[in-house]
């Protein structure tokens, strides 16, 4: 599967307003506070679970535990 992408941003402090500023179709991040909050805010997110919190998904909110995971995700998008 080949997953296109224009740009990549690691280590931002404001996710919420770079996500909102270039209109991303989707956020990854394995903050389940980060996720939470860029979802209630309408920003569509994987959240990459590694910990054994959990979050609720959600239109907004996908929860995946593995690379292949979100690879397969985003294709049947």
């Amino acid at each position: 599967y080949e997953i296109n992408f224009d740009e990549i941003y690691l280590g931002m402090k404001d996710k919420e307003e770079i996500c909102k500023k270039l209109s991303v179709s989707y956020m990854i991040d394995d903050n389940p506070n980060i996720c939470e909050e860029l979802s209630n805010n309408g920003v569509s997110v994987i959240y990459f679970k590694q910990s054994k919190f959990m979050l609720e998904e959600n239109d907004n909110l996908k929860v995946c535990t593995s690379w292949n995971k979100v690879r397969d995700y985003l294709v049947s998008e």
